[in-house]
């Protein structure tokens, strides 16, 4: 009895070693019919190990772009037979990447360490340079070494929210500026994911841009009455992979009938990859480098 508890996970435990928030387990739960848990005796979810293997797998396929409906409750082999045909060579990307030191630093949980590494790449390499040309990579060789098993979900964390600390540092010594357009960033009730939004600002402030930042998770009331009160020009909004395209997409449409017409909604993210909405004062974006182009356009509109 001992040992078949040991082989059973709680939905807290399978939160923790994949990644998989359980507030997205119970939607794909409901939505797609997988997970399908088990109860303990208590009445609580009980997740098996191979659930445990599949749930890692499927997330770090999302992280590349994969999209939830095709792959969610797919077998373990064709999970993997995916992941084959995305996943690079890890000494190859690691080494392309520059990320073997990094990856290293890591799997000390030299937390300090990590920070330094990559503010050593912003300082050899400009904001610019490390957001448009380096981040992705080296952000790739550490997802790809999470899955295989060479970091800890504790460390690929650190890696997160080290990136953050250094970005925001790097943008907090750009000069301030009342430049037009006034933009506004955030992410809707549920998206809680930062790091997209962090990324934009500093491509926005690099080209001038006034940035007002209101974090994540902003009720749509309160995304309404900030654009009005804050005047801005441009809201942003970020969408990663947790989110669906259906949920993304009806969210974005809502928010354009509610939005005065003087203001132009700007998206992106891994949650909005292939959507298409043809619509006046809406902009989908799915590459970093055409933020300045866009800014440069916006302004010779005005």
């Amino acid at each position: 009895m001992n040992e078949a508890r040991l082989l059973r996970y709680s939905i807290a435990d399978v939160e923790r070693d994949t990644g998989v928030s359980k507030e997205l387990l119970r939607q794909w739960e409901r939505r797609y019919g997988y997970p399908q848990p088990g109860r303990d005796e208590h009445g609580d979810r009980s997740y098996t190990p191979d659930d445990v293997a599949t749930l890692k797998l499927l997330r770090q396929l999302i992280d590349h772009g994969g999209r939830p409906r095709k792959l969610v409750g797919l077998p373990l082999p064709e999970l993997e037979a995916e992941w084959v045909k995305l996943a690079v060579p890890p000494p190859e990307n690691a080494a392309a990447s520059g990320a073997e030191p990094l990856l290293a630093h890591l799997r000390g949980s030299d937390a300090e360490a990590v920070r330094a590494y990559l503010r050593l790449q912003l300082q050899r390499q400009g904001l610019a340079g490390f957001l448009l040309q380096a981040m992705a990579p080296i952000s790739i060789a550490v997802g790809e070494a999470w899955a295989r098993g060479e970091l800890a979900v504790h460390q690929e964390h650190l890696y997160t929210e080290a990136i953050k600390v250094v970005l925001r540092e790097e943008i907090g010594r750009l000069p301030a500026t009342r430049q037009a357009p006034r933009v506004m960033l955030t992410t809707i009730p549920g998206e809680a994911h930062s790091l997209g939004l962090l990324m934009v600002e500093g491509l926005l402030r690099l080209n001038g841009c006034e940035c007002v930042s209101f974090g994540v998770e902003m009720p749509f009331e309160e995304i309404l009455r900030a654009s009005e009160r804050y005047g801005v020009d441009i809201l942003v909004l970020s969408f990663s992979a947790n989110c669906t395209p259906t949920d993304a997409s009806i969210a974005l449409l809502g928010l354009r009938q509610a939005l005065a017409a003087s203001v132009t909604i700007w998206a992106g993210g891994a949650g909005l990859r292939g959507v298409q909405l043809p619509v006046p004062g809406l902009q989908i974006f799915d590459r970093l480098d055409a933020i300045a182009p866009a800014v440069a356009e916006w302004r010779t509109r005005a």
